[in-house]
């Protein structure tokens, strides 16, 4: 799998099969896992989990609490895993064909209402990234992408963006541009003219910041980025 998907993937692959398959198959040789037993880990991960201080009923059968979604990422990753196997003739058939993962339940899309975005706007209008908020809402863009946005991506004459990377974490720490998710993701956005102004506005300030700050800032060119220029963190 490494070099053939990207770096955050990766590590997302890791993290499900050291959480959840590897304890459950890491004792077990490879050609003796059954369907069933895909199964029933698929079924222990759906299970609800046991709160803390609560006392276990006799009727219940409890497990991780996962969603649907997780178990069906899980089953990604497993039916991978063994159909690889089997392209390297460590097994004869891939037991993850027969096993059923819970269906995919589509969950309708919540959208801000026009007064709400307005009023949303409004209160954020005293935030330092306000433009940022801004941007988010009349783009749509994922926050990777607008956190990786550089400003040579945007062009404030023709008022529009153009995403073609965006901002990762490693997990150790240090941060690195990536590919967009998908193909499709690479995209021109065309912009209101009021985000183009607070745009304008917002480089104007920055600029200021960076001189201000001498050579102790780190120039990556980011549109948004901490009072030395590196990256924001999402959860700040």
């Amino acid at each position: 799998t490494r070099g053939r998907v990207r770096e955050k993937t990766l590590r997302s692959y890791e993290e499900v099969l050291r959480l959840y398959v590897r304890p459950a198959f890491g004792e077990i040789r490879l050609a003796d896992v059954r369907p069933l037993d895909i199964q029933k880990l698929y079924s222990h991960m759906l299970a609800p989990k046991l709160k803390e201080k609560e006392e276990p009923q006799r009727s219940i059968t409890y497990g991780l609490g996962l969603s649907a979604r997780t178990v069906r990422y899980a089953h990604t990753i497993t039916f991978t895993a063994f159909k690889q196997a089997v392209k390297w003739q460590l097994l004869a058939r891939n037991p993850s064909e027969a096993v059923e993962p819970p269906r995919k339940v589509s969950k309708e899309m919540q959208a801000l209402k026009p007064d709400e975005a307005a009023s949303f706007l409004k209160a954020a209008s005293q935030d330092r990234f306000s433009v940022l908020f801004e941007l988010a809402l009349t783009t749509g863009m994922r926050p990777s992408e607008y956190l990786g946005l550089q400003w040579k991506d945007v062009d404030t004459e023709k008022g529009i963006i153009i995403v073609q990377r965006t901002l990762s974490w490693r997990k150790g720490g240090g941060w690195y541009f990536d590919e967009p998710k998908t193909p499709r993701s690479r995209r021109s956005i065309p912009l209101p003219a009021s985000t183009v102004c607070a745009l304008r506005e917002h480089r104007r300030q920055q600029a200021e910041a960076r001189l201000k700050a001498g050579p102790a800032y780190q120039n990556n060119d980011l549109v948004f980025a901490t009072g030395e220029g590196t990256p924001l963190l999402l959860r700040n």
